[in-house]
């Protein structure tokens, strides 16, 4: 998450949320000039069920709404539908893919 905030963009936005210090959650938007999209949603384990996805969401479409994008796009997993939903997002697809890691033992 530290890393986030040393690589800095124009069209991107990375949020952080800290406690005590410590990274517990982030969260980045890519912001077009109608649209912006949402992406890598993450809060650590320790950390979830305590609103910290939700704060980063609101803080998120907050300043979206304030650059003048009109619509936000949300890539995401099906694990935090529930989250989505309050935040006001609906599915319009699903897709798959396909991941391949050039580690070893895998």
């Amino acid at each position: 998450m530290r890393a986030l905030l040393s690589q800095p963009s124009a069209r991107t936005r990375d949020y952080v949320a800290w406690l005590n210090g410590t990274p517990v959650g982030a969260i980045e938007v890519f912001v077009g000039s109608k649209c912006a999209g949402i992406h890598g949603l993450s809060v650590t384990e320790r950390y979830q069920g305590r609103g910290i996805a939700s704060a980063l969401i609101e803080r998120a479409c907050i300043d979206i709404r304030v650059l003048g994008a009109e619509r936000i796009g949300l890539l995401a997993s099906t694990e935090g539908r529930r989250l989505y939903v309050r935040r006001g997002f609906h599915e319009v697809a699903r897709f798959g893919y396909w991941y391949r890691s050039f580690q070893r033992d895998c």
